[in-house]
Parts: structure tokens; C-alpha cells; sequence
């Protein structure tokens, strides 16, 4: 599962997430992963990041809560 994933200002918009994620989908493969995740707990832009997910072949599974307790 990934823990963070960080595009710069200067690369958004650009191909590097695409590039980061296959990356990350080889680096998984060839250790052997029979299941990865990527996840969004920010709350921005939640459509449009599972639809961009999803283009790079991952499905949709669980949903992510949160509560604001402080």
C-alpha cells in the first residue's frame, strides 16, 4: 500500500504520477504482490482521482472516514 504520494508544483499536470504509479505497480510485481493499494485520504478532488485510479487499472475497494475530533 502506498503511504504518500508527492508530485511538485512544477510537475503537476505532467506525466510524473502516471510514471510514479507504473513505477510503483513494477517495483510491486517483482516482489511478488499478489494485491496493491493506492489510497486518497485527502479529500481533494475524490472523483477525479478515483477515475485517474481507475484509467491506471486499479478498482475501486473500501472507502476511506474520517472524523475531526479535536
Amino acid at each position: 500500500s502506498d503511504v504518500l504520494v508527492y508530485v511538485k508544483p512544477e510537475y503537476r499536470g505532467s506525466r510524473a504520477f502516471i510514471m510514479m504509479v507504473k513505477g510503483y505497480v513494477a517495483w510491486a510485481r517483482s516482489r511478488g504482490a499478489k494485491l496493491i493499494f493506492l489510497n486518497q485520504t485527502t479529500g481533494i478532488h475524490p472523483d477525479a482521482t478515483s477515475h485517474l485510479y481507475q484509467r491506471l487499472g486499479f478498482q475501486p475497494c473500501g472507502n476511506n472516514h474520517c472524523m475531526e475530533v479535536g
